[in-house]
Protein backbone atom coordinates (compact mmCIF):
# COMPACT_ATOMS: atom_id res chain seq x y z
CA UNK A 1 0.00 0.00 0.00
CA UNK A 2 2.65 2.39 0.51
CA UNK A 3 2.60 3.72 -2.82
CA UNK A 4 -0.83 2.94 -4.07
CA UNK A 5 -2.18 5.93 -6.33
CA UNK A 6 1.45 7.86 -5.35
CA UNK A 7 1.94 7.77 -9.54
CA UNK A 8 -2.23 8.23 -10.82
CA UNK A 9 -2.42 11.17 -8.93
CA UNK A 10 1.88 12.64 -10.02
CA UNK A 11 0.30 11.74 -13.28
CA UNK A 12 -3.02 13.78 -12.84
CA UNK A 13 -1.90 16.50 -11.41
CA UNK A 14 1.79 16.99 -14.08
CA UNK A 15 2.48 20.33 -14.77
CA UNK A 16 2.11 19.16 -18.68
CA UNK A 17 -1.65 18.83 -18.68
CA UNK A 18 -3.31 21.94 -19.14
CA UNK A 19 -6.02 21.67 -16.35
CA UNK A 20 -7.02 24.40 -14.43
CA UNK A 21 -4.90 24.83 -11.51
CA UNK A 22 -2.12 25.64 -14.51
CA UNK A 23 -2.89 29.99 -14.62
CA UNK A 24 -0.41 32.27 -16.48
CA UNK A 25 2.14 32.49 -13.95
CA UNK A 26 2.58 28.94 -14.50
CA UNK A 27 1.40 25.65 -11.83
CA UNK A 28 -0.45 26.43 -8.67
CA UNK A 29 -1.34 23.63 -7.08
CA UNK A 30 -3.22 25.12 -4.13
CA UNK A 31 -1.22 23.21 -1.13
CA UNK A 32 -2.06 20.06 -2.99
CA UNK A 33 0.55 17.69 -1.32
CA UNK A 34 0.69 14.02 -2.70
CA UNK A 35 2.26 11.89 -0.03
CA UNK A 36 3.48 8.33 -0.88
CA UNK A 37 0.32 6.03 0.73
CA UNK A 38 -0.78 4.97 3.84
CA UNK A 39 -2.07 1.66 4.93
CA UNK A 40 0.99 -1.07 5.86
CA UNK A 41 2.94 1.89 6.34
CA UNK A 42 6.79 0.82 7.64
CA UNK A 43 7.22 2.57 10.91
CA UNK A 44 10.23 3.86 9.60
CA UNK A 45 7.93 5.84 6.93
CA UNK A 46 5.00 6.65 9.14
CA UNK A 47 6.51 10.01 11.29
CA UNK A 48 7.29 11.39 7.53
CA UNK A 49 4.02 10.56 6.29
CA UNK A 50 2.17 11.73 9.13
CA UNK A 51 4.25 15.09 9.18
CA UNK A 52 2.86 15.66 5.90
CA UNK A 53 -0.68 14.26 6.47
CA UNK A 54 -1.09 16.62 9.15
CA UNK A 55 -0.85 19.00 6.54
CA UNK A 56 -4.02 17.88 4.34
CA UNK A 57 -7.48 19.50 3.88
CA UNK A 58 -8.85 16.50 1.74
CA UNK A 59 -7.68 13.22 1.88
CA UNK A 60 -8.38 10.64 -1.12
CA UNK A 61 -8.16 7.22 -0.62
CA UNK A 62 -6.87 5.39 -3.34
CA UNK A 63 -7.87 1.53 -3.95
CA UNK A 64 -6.45 -0.39 -7.15
CA UNK A 65 -9.63 -2.27 -8.13
CA UNK A 66 -7.78 -4.30 -11.13
CA UNK A 67 -7.56 -8.40 -11.44
CA UNK A 68 -4.12 -8.23 -9.93
CA UNK A 69 -5.00 -6.43 -6.53
CA UNK A 70 -6.91 -7.13 -3.55
CA UNK A 71 -9.55 -9.62 -3.49
CA UNK A 72 -10.86 -7.49 -0.05
CA UNK A 73 -10.91 -3.57 -0.97
CA UNK A 74 -12.83 -3.25 2.02
CA UNK A 75 -10.42 -4.38 4.36
CA UNK A 76 -8.10 -2.41 2.18
CA UNK A 77 -9.89 0.98 3.40
CA UNK A 78 -10.67 0.08 6.37
CA UNK A 79 -6.75 -0.55 7.70
CA UNK A 80 -6.00 2.79 6.66
CA UNK A 81 -9.53 4.13 8.19
CA UNK A 82 -8.45 2.63 11.27
CA UNK A 83 -4.33 3.84 10.74
CA UNK A 84 -5.37 7.20 10.49
CA UNK A 85 -7.84 7.20 13.36
CA UNK A 86 -5.00 5.38 15.49
CA UNK A 87 -2.31 7.94 14.07
CA UNK A 88 -4.67 11.16 14.80
CA UNK A 89 -8.19 11.23 15.63
CA UNK A 90 -8.64 15.21 14.35
CA UNK A 91 -6.99 14.42 10.69
CA UNK A 92 -9.17 10.97 10.68
CA UNK A 93 -12.05 13.40 10.86
CA UNK A 94 -11.19 15.39 7.87
CA UNK A 95 -13.24 15.34 4.55
CA UNK A 96 -11.96 11.94 2.67
CA UNK A 97 -13.38 11.06 -0.99
CA UNK A 98 -13.21 7.57 -2.26
CA UNK A 99 -11.11 6.92 -5.54
CA UNK A 100 -11.48 3.65 -7.38
CA UNK A 101 -8.28 3.18 -9.93
CA UNK A 102 -7.17 0.93 -13.02
CA UNK A 103 -10.63 0.87 -14.13
CA UNK A 104 -8.89 0.47 -17.47
CA UNK A 105 -8.71 -3.42 -16.79
CA UNK A 106 -12.21 -3.85 -16.47
CA UNK A 107 -15.66 -3.37 -18.23
CA UNK A 108 -16.92 0.44 -17.28
CA UNK A 109 -20.59 -1.67 -16.05
CA UNK A 110 -18.09 -3.56 -13.30
CA UNK A 111 -16.42 -0.87 -12.43
CA UNK A 112 -19.54 0.65 -11.49
CA UNK A 113 -20.67 -2.07 -9.83
CA UNK A 114 -17.79 -2.08 -7.94
CA UNK A 115 -17.69 1.21 -7.13
CA UNK A 116 -20.87 0.93 -5.74
CA UNK A 117 -21.00 -2.26 -3.72
CA UNK A 118 -17.82 -0.50 -1.74
CA UNK A 119 -20.04 2.28 -1.10
CA UNK A 120 -22.85 0.94 0.42
CA UNK A 121 -20.60 -1.74 2.71
CA UNK A 122 -18.46 1.25 3.95
CA UNK A 123 -21.43 3.44 4.27
CA UNK A 124 -19.47 6.23 2.48
CA UNK A 125 -21.37 9.46 1.97
CA UNK A 126 -18.27 11.67 0.76
CA UNK A 127 -17.49 11.82 -2.66
CA UNK A 128 -16.58 8.98 -5.15
CA UNK A 129 -14.82 8.50 -8.42
CA UNK A 130 -13.34 5.81 -10.66
CA UNK A 131 -10.58 6.60 -12.86
CA UNK A 132 -7.75 4.91 -14.52
CA UNK A 133 -3.65 6.46 -14.27
CA UNK A 134 -2.78 4.24 -17.21
CA UNK A 135 -5.54 6.14 -19.68
CA UNK A 136 -6.58 8.91 -18.06
CA UNK A 137 -9.91 8.25 -17.67
CA UNK A 138 -11.63 10.38 -14.83
CA UNK A 139 -8.70 11.89 -14.04
CA UNK A 140 -9.11 15.58 -14.53
CA UNK A 141 -12.67 15.18 -13.47
CA UNK A 142 -11.61 14.25 -10.15
CA UNK A 143 -9.10 17.09 -10.08
CA UNK A 144 -11.77 19.42 -11.01
CA UNK A 145 -13.69 18.46 -8.12
CA UNK A 146 -10.74 18.82 -5.90
CA UNK A 147 -10.27 22.46 -7.53
CA UNK A 148 -13.88 23.59 -6.44
CA UNK A 149 -13.90 21.96 -3.39
CA UNK A 150 -10.70 23.91 -2.38
CA UNK A 151 -11.68 26.91 -3.41
CA UNK A 152 -15.42 26.53 -1.78
CA UNK A 153 -13.10 26.16 1.52
CA UNK A 154 -10.92 29.57 0.89
CA UNK A 155 -14.44 31.63 0.05
CA UNK A 156 -15.90 30.07 3.33
CA UNK A 157 -13.06 31.08 5.36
Amino acid sequence: FIRAGQSTIRCISSPELPWPFHGPGGPSYRNITVPSGAGKATDAVRPLFGQVLKRTRLLLHMVDIGPETSNDPVADIQTVEHELAEFDAELAGRPRWLVLNKVDLMSDEEADQILKALVESLSWTSPSFIVSGFTGKGCRGVMLEVQRWLAQLDRSA
